[in-house]
């Protein structure tokens, strides 16, 4: 059976479009469903980086009470990075239990990309069957499960924003693309970089000023003013992230390491990026971070998943142009068909795509840890193990035992009314962040046994011990 663009127009029923329904109906149980594995994650303290989800969820509930996206995770003061999309978030922590709303609505907003993928591809593809085709690969995308289940970075929803921005950019709606990419700037400074590459774009492509100046000027300026003004301001040290260095000091472009992780969001549909312009410009950044960036992390290079379906699509539309294969997509059921096989063999047998994981069941010192947290008092200020502080983070003050600092205010982590840990030492094992956990942890608990440390042993269960400083509510 022949599927064209025709056929689907007239599959629409007093202005109802089946695609369209059944996209809708996909957003919706992925909602659902990754939300629920977020949450699963979060009760079973698998958090990919606790400290960083602590400190994100701290800033979100300090911003509702009137402290603009403080923490004291990390180190005391604001986050050293440009964040201010969380404190949108902010009037979420009024409710009873702030975490599974946030998870779910993280969820829902990524998930949302698929809208912008399926008027991309309709549009570029020329049938709606194309569209929900591309729209429901991009919720069955294993990069994208990864991305959602990094707990809160903000970084991630720069993947659905980005993504509206450029469909709004070749859709030539320039308020639209305006929006959403002063939205998109939100996310991290270090999206500003990919915003800026819209300028080159444009002028290749368009010719206009109005396309090629403003994405430029804004990518620029929100760069300089998060390094320069924003986080220094905001975390009382210099910025460490996006700096000026020697040129080629480190040279990661050239190091496998680099590399290992673009082939891990794109697997070897890599070599779409070279298809076009729309996806080649984009993915520049990622190809040279080494350039610009004395550390690469894994999560610099999150918005490639946006930069994939872009790709993909502007790679399908050229083969699809190609006389050698007119035959073929003169039948676009049959070249879906292909496209489905090919897709489904990508997401089973790329040697290089992120293979996530989905079951997070809780374990008995799970159980033991939240019963433990359950008599801690919601105003009490607290230090702990860093695999609880997600569980621990709706507090104005909470420290990670034993940390070491790196950035900014000095920590005093026995200043607090309660310590949770376990004494023998680390339930993960992260020497950037803390100093001699087992050392610490084994004196805190022999003075304090001894009646010389200023707490008591509140209760043991299992693997943990709860602290509580004497003469504190």
């Amino acid at each position: 059976m022949v599927i064209d663009s025709k056929i689907g127009e007239k599959r629409r029923v007093g202005g109802w479009d089946r695609t369209g329904a059944i996209l809708a109906v996909a957003i919706l149980a992925y909602t659902l469903t990754f939300s629920w594995i977020a949450y699963t994650k979060f009760r079973s303290f698998a958090s990919q980086v606790p400290q960083d989800m602590a400190a994100h969820s701290q800033a979100i509930w300090n911003t509702s009470h009137g402290r603009f996206l403080q923490q004291t995770v990390l180190y005391i003061g604001g986050l050293n990075h440009f964040y201010p999309l969380l404190a949108l978030f902010a009037p979420i922590c009024r409710l009873a239990n702030p975490i599974p709303v946030l998870l779910f609505l993280y969820t829902l907003i990524l998930a949302c990309g698929a809208v912008p993928v399926y008027l991309l591809a309709k549009d570029q593809l020329g049938s709606r069957h194309w569209g929900l085709l591309l729209g429901l690969f991009y919720l069955c995308y294993p990069g994208l499960h990864y991305l959602n289940l990094w707990d809160l970075k903000p970084i991630v929803l720069s993947v659905p924003l980005f993504l509206f921005s450029f469909y709004f950019w070749q859709a030539k709606d320039l308020r639209g693309f305006l929006i959403a990419v002063l939205l998109t700037t939100l996310v991290t400074e270090q999206v500003a970089i990919l915003i800026a590459m819209f300028a080159p774009l444009s002028w290749i492509k368009k010719r206009d000023r109005s396309w090629i100046l403003p994405p430029l000027l804004i990518g620029v300026a929100i760069l300089l003013i998060s390094m320069y003004l924003y986080v220094p301001l905001a975390s009382g040290a210099p910025y460490k992230h996006i700096r000026d260095h020697s040129f080629f000091s480190h040279l990661h472009l050239l190091s496998w390491d680099s590399y290992r992780r673009v082939f891990s969001f794109l697997g070897l549909a890599a070599v779409f990026l070279f298809a076009s312009w729309e996806a080649f410009l984009p993915a520049i950044p990622y190809l040279f971070f080494g350039i610009f960036a004395t550390r690469i992390y894994a999560h610099y290079y999150f918005p490639l998943t946006a930069v994939l379906f872009i790709a993909l699509i502007y790679g399908l539309k050229r083969i699809k142009g190609e006389k050698a294969l007119k035959g073929l997509a003169a039948s676009s059921g049959r070249t879906m068909l292909v496209v489905v096989l090919i897709l489904l063999d990508f997401f089973v047998l790329d040697p290089f795509l992120i293979k996530p994981r989905y079951d997070y069941p809780m374990n008995p010192s799970d159980q033991d840890a939240w019963a433990l947290i359950q008599r801690i008092p919601r105003g009490a200020s607290v230090t702990a193990d860093p695999r609880l502080l997600p569980a621990l983070s709706l507090r104005e003050k909470l420290h990670e035992f034993s940390r070491k600092e790196y950035h900014g205010e000095k920590i005093d982590y026995l200043n607090v009314d309660y310590i949770l840990i376990d004494p023998r030492g680390p339930h993960r094992d992260n020497r950037f962040h803390h100093e001699d956990y087992p050392g610490n942890a084994r004196r805190l608990m022999e003075e304090t046994l001894r009646d010389r440390s200023g707490f008591e042993v509140l209760s043991a269960q299992g693997d943990w011990v709860l602290f509580h400083r004497k003469g504190r509510p």
